[in-house]
């Protein structure tokens, strides 16, 4: 390790925060590790296991490029979609390749893409469309010298009470089959494994969610948190 502190990044929709244990809201570098408090009280344990190790603590700071309602390919049109950011590809020179010192990436983008799947958008939003984009991503990022992270796309069945499909949710389980397949990754955290219902697996297991079905609650996020291998995470032995 350098003396200098090596920035791990996240790319993912905010609501994913709970998802990416592993991120805080901002970090700043004082030649030591500052980390502001997050907002959620999710985000606590994966950071704090993170940054309370004592072996990684003075070494690593984290940083969040999540945006509410974010897609990895799709740009939501309409009043709430200009409040959802561009869509991941198009933001991620700029939120994620340009930061020097960056040595690790958890991709945690996708399931509010696959909430927009249809016959119109099909072209668009598709299992080839998000393994291409992914692929180049990974691709650009191990050629600048950062690890990448993989997290699968957790189950969001009963988030939205009409609109979700049967074709959305087969979506979903066709790219966490290609995730969990992939050789691109140099890890991989399989958060629809851990938060599933284990008898109805399109659902977010009762225990882990805060009420809507979609997004973990401290239960949640201290599963996830202890998913974490830091080693493998950081690359470290």
């Amino acid at each position: 390790m350098s003396d200098k502190a090596c920035i791990v990044h996240a790319l993912h929709p905010s609501e994913l925060l709970y998802e990416a244990r592993l991120v805080l809201l901002e970090a700043q570098l004082h030649g030591k590790l500052y980390a502001a408090r997050a907002h959620y009280l999710a985000l606590e344990p994966g950071a704090g296991k993170l940054l309370g190790h004592l072996a990684y603590g003075g070494d690593y700071a984290l940083m969040n490029a999540g945006i509410s309602g974010n897609c990895l390919l799709y740009d939501v049109p309409g009043l709430m979609g200009a409040s959802y950011g561009e869509k991941g590809v198009s933001r991620f020179e700029r939120d994620v390749l340009r930061f020097s010192e960056l040595c690790g990436v958890i991709l945690a983008l996708g399931v509010n893409d696959v909430a927009y799947y249809s016959q119109k958008t099909g072209a668009v939003i598709s299992l080839e469309q998000y393994g291409s984009t992914v692929t180049d991503i990974v691709d650009r990022l191990h050629k600048a010298g950062v690890r990448v992270i993989a997290q699968t796309l957790p189950p969001r069945s009963g988030f939205v009470k009409k609109g979700y499909t049967p074709e959305m949710e087969a979506l979903r389980v066709s790219i966490n089959e290609w995730i969990r397949d992939s050789a691109l990754f140099d890890y991989m955290v399989d958060a629809d494994a851990l938060l599933r219902d284990p008898k109805n697996p399109s659902f977010t297991d009762e225990r882990y969610h805060q009420g809507d079905h979609l997004h973990p609650n401290q239960a949640g996020g201290m599963l996830l948190a202890q998913a974490y291998d830091l080693q493998k995470l950081t690359g470290e032995a």
